[in-house]
């Protein structure tokens, strides 16, 4: 029998794992797996919201390269290969767990080839949940949560002969209060799963992080950040490696998991939104550099995230404006950074491939989309209060 899990948390920021620096938490069981396995320093999803991300990491197709125009409910069937049919022919059974709330399917359902477990285990915080004070921690529903899981985890194992089981975790599991809250509780279920399969057979990532804050933003979503786009990777040791260095993104993880084939990528992208809506932001990794267009205001932004990993300052222009002095002056008269002669050629390359990748979608689409982000607002508060 051979066996793989492969345990997702939705809108996990990498910061909030002690193996990327977090001093709060206490995760032995994901620190043993990390310090057995290799853990990717630099991982990206291919678009910082569930079902984008879903998509690139089942199907392997950038945003980009889709036909899809905007993001709304299709039913549309996804026609090409994907990571399950691949799962298949090589042995695999895959089977996928996640909250029974979600509805990924009924926007391309791209899932046909693996067998589907929904379970009640999602706790609704913040704007995905309209309610009055606050929430507090129920250690009841945190053990129901627990006990569905491992249920249906030995049901499976003892039903299929080959599982892939890819165990998708909420925003915030049952009995928990917020984002970030249950990183122990992660534990805990990562610690329960090592009992079932052997630390060689379980990797843990991310669908997507979240703003956490940054920039004065919270949520996901709607930006193509580190918080949001770079998430945690930890897998079975690979050629000998404790740690990738490279750029790699969620579209491979399959490949990674399954092959632990590293793709070689010049360039990694992160993207928002699809082509037609007017929101949407697209970020391209290339070395240590990242460039981001924002699709609106059509602002470009440029960041060295081995000098600056919080992306505080953007390199993109060498003038800058003072909104105290309301002046503008040269950049790197004001900011310190020893490479501003490298620049023109960085800006060059970022330009021409944002150019050579990006499509436009249709005018009665991009229409719509112009619509729909007018009363948006007011759909969105009407829905969520039906679900309060």
């Amino acid at each position: 029998m051979k066996k793989f899990i492969l345990i997702s948390k939705d809108a996990m920021c990498r910061d909030y794992l002690p193996v990327y620096g977090n001093t709060y938490f206490n995760t032995p069981n994901i620190n043993e797996l990390a310090d057995k396995g290799t853990l990717f320093m630099h991982h990206y999803t291919s678009a910082p919201s569930t079902v984008m991300a879903f998509y690139g990491m089942v199907t392997g197709v950038w945003a980009h390269d889709t036909d899809i125009q905007n993001y709304r409910r299709s039913h549309d069937i996804y026609e090409g290969i994907t990571n399950f049919d691949k799962l298949k022919e090589i042995g695999y059974d895959p089977h996928l767990i996640w909250d029974k709330t979600w509805r990924l399917r009924e926007f391309v359902d791209c899932y046909q080839s693996a067998e589907i477990h929904p379970l009640a285990i999602r706790q609704g915080v913040g704007a995905h949940y309209v309610h009055d004070g606050f929430l507090k921690e129920d250690p009841q529903k945190e053990a129901a949560a627990f006990q569905l899981v491992e249920n249906e985890i030995k049901r499976i194992l003892d039903t299929s002969d080959n599982p892939f089981i890819w165990l998708h975790l909420p925003h915030v599991i049952s009995g928990k209060v917020a984002y970030g809250s249950d990183m122990e509780l992660l534990d805990r279920y990562v610690g329960m799963i090592r009992k079932y399969f052997p630390d060689d057979c379980i990797a843990i990532t991310a669908d997507h992080g979240n703003m956490n804050g940054h920039k004065g933003k919270i949520s996901y979503g709607h930006d193509v950040y580190n918080p949001s786009a770079a998430i945690p990777l930890i897998t079975p040791r690979i050629d000998g490696m404790p740690f990738c260095k490279k750029n790699t993104t969620n579209i491979d993880l399959f490949d990674i998991l399954i092959n632990r084939k590293i793709a070689e990528r010049e360039f990694v992208y992160c993207d928002s939104a699809y082509r037609a809506q007017p929101n949407r932001k697209l970020a391209i990794i290339n070395g240590r550099f990242k460039y981001i267009y924002n699709k609106k205001s059509k602002r470009e932004e440029l960041y060295d995230l081995e000098y600056d990993p919080n992306e505080e300052f953007s390199l993109m222009d060498d003038f800058v404006y003072d909104p105290d002095r309301k002046v503008k002056a040269p950049s790197r008269e004001l900011y310190f950074y020893p490479y501003w002669d490298e620049l023109d050629k960085v800006r060059k390359i970022m330009r021409s491939e944002k150019n050579r990748i990006w499509k436009n979608g249709s005018a009665g689409v991009v229409l719509m989309m112009k619509i729909k982000e007018l009363i948006w607002p007011f759909y969105y508060r009407l829905t969520m209060k039906k679900m309060e």
